[in-house]
C-alpha cells in the first residue's frame, strides 16, 4: 500500500511548483502592464469588485469539488485542494493589486493634471498682467516648465506664448523701424525655440505629416538674443528681427517672406532646410559659415552680408543684391546659379 502512495509526493510537488511558476510569472505580466499603462481603466472596480471576487472563489470552490470527486489517494486529493485554493487565492490577490495599483496611478495623473491646469491658469493670467512694475511676474510666467513637465500641453503653451508675442509686439508699420524687443518678450520667444519639437502636434498634408506651424507673422523681434535657435514650423513672415543674434539658429519649414534681418547675426546658422527666402532683407546681415543651400532666393537684398565659409551649393539666385557681400575661399558656391537681374555675382 505504502508502495502504491510512493509517487503521489512528486507528483504533488511538481504541481506546487508549476502552481508557484504561473502565480509568479502572472504577477510579473501584472506588474509590466500596470508599469507601462497597458492595463484598461479600472473606474468599473469601484462599483464591481465584489463580483470579481465572487467569480474567483467560485472558480476555486468548483475546482476544489472537481478534485474533491477524483478516485486515489485521498491525502494526496487534500493536498490537491490545498494547493488550488492557494494558488487561487495568490493568483486573486496579485490580480486585485495590479488592478488596484492602475487604479492609484489612475487617480495620480488626475491630480496631476489638475495641478498642471491650475498652474497653467497662474501663468497666462501672471502672463496677461500689465505695466511695467509686473515685469518679473510676466517673465515669470513664461511656461516653460509647466511645457517640459506635460508634453502633451506644449503645443497650448506655444499658443499662448506666440499669442503674447503677436499682441505684445506687433509690426503694425513695416516703414518704421522696430524698437528693441522687450525683455519679456523675448523670454516668450527664447521658450519657444528651446521647445521639444518631438512633442509638436502633426497634421497630415498632401500624404505627410507636417508640423503645427508658429504664428509670429508682423512682430517686432529686433534686437533679440536667441542663441542656438529652433525655429522648425515658424512662420517669421513681415517679421522684424533686425540685429538680433540668432546664431546657429536652425529647423525646416521656416518662413522668412518679406521678413526683415538686417544686421541680425546667422553665423552656423542651418537655413537648409525648407527655409523660405523671398524678398526677405539680409543687408549687412551675418551668414559666415551658415548652410543655405540647396534652395532658392528671390529677391533677396544681400548688401554688405558676410558670407565667408558659407554654404551656397545649388542655391539658386533670383533678382538677388549681392553688391558689397564678402566672401572667401570658403564660401561654397558649387551648382550655384544666378539670373541677369541678380546683382554682384562673383562666381
Amino acid at each position: 500500500m505504502e508502495e502504491d502512495q510512493a509517487p503521489a509526493t512528486p507528483v504533488s510537488s511538481r504541481r506546487w511548483v508549476v502552481a508557484v511558476l504561473m502565480v509568479a510569472g502572472l504577477g510579473a505580466l501584472g506588474w509590466a502592464l500596470a508599469r507601462n499603462d497597458l492595463l484598461p481603466s479600472l473606474a468599473w472596480l469601484t462599483h464591481w469588485w465584489p463580483a470579481a471576487v465572487s467569480l474567483l472563489l467560485l472558480v476555486g470552490a468548483a475546482a476544489v469539488w472537481r478534485r474533491g470527486r477524483a478516485p486515489g489517494n485521498p491525502s494526496g486529493s487534500r493536498r490537491d485542494w490545498t494547493q488550488t485554493i492557494t494558488a487561487v487565492t495568490a493568483l486573486g490577490a496579485l490580480l486585485f493589486t495590479a488592478l488596484s495599483l492602475q487604479a492609484t496611478r489612475e487617480q495620480i495623473e488626475v491630480s496631476e493634471q489638475g495641478q498642471i491646469t491650475e498652474r497653467y491658469s497662474k501663468a497666462v493670467e501672471l502672463l496677461g498682467t500689465p505695466g511695467a512694475e509686473n515685469f518679473q511676474i510676466r517673465l515669470g510666467g513664461a511656461l516653460e516648465r509647466l511645457a517640459a513637465d506635460s508634453p502633451r500641453d506644449q503645443q497650448t503653451v506655444v499658443e499662448v506664448l506666440s499669442a503674447f508675442i503677436r499682441a505684445t509686439s506687433p509690426r503694425t508699420d513695416p516703414a518704421k523701424a522696430c524698437p528693441a524687443t522687450p525683455p519679456d518678450v523675448e523670454a516668450a520667444f527664447v521658450v519657444i525655440t528651446r521647445r521639444t519639437v518631438a512633442n509638436d502636434p502633426r497634421r497630415p498634408v498632401a500624404g505627410l505629416n507636417i508640423p503645427s506651424s508658429i504664428d509670429l507673422r508682423h512682430t517686432c523681434l529686433a534686437e533679440m538674443r536667441a542663441f542656438n535657435a529652433d525655429l522648425s514650423s515658424t512662420s517669421l513672415v513681415g517679421a522684424d528681427l533686425s540685429h538680433s543674434e540668432l546664431s546657429r539658429a536652425h529647423g525646416g519649414l521656416i518662413s522668412f517672406v518679406d521678413a526683415k534681418l538686417t544686421g541680425t547675426n546667422l553665423s552656423y546658422a542651418d537655413l537648409s532646410n525648407f527655409v523660405f527666402l523671398t524678398r526677405t532683407d539680409l543687408s549687412g546681415a551675418r551668414l559666415d559659415h551658415a548652410e543655405i543651400g540647396p534652395t532658392s532666393l528671390t529677391e533677396v537684398n544681400l548688401t554688405n552680408a558676410d558670407l565667408r565659409g558659407a554654404d551656397l551649393r545649388y542655391t539658386k539666385f533670383t533678382n538677388v543684391i549681392l553688391t558689397g557681400a564678402q566672401h572667401d575661399k570658403g564660401t561654397n558656391t558649387e551648382g550655384a546659379e544666378h539670373d541677369a537681374r541678380t546683382v554682384g555675382a562673383w562666381w
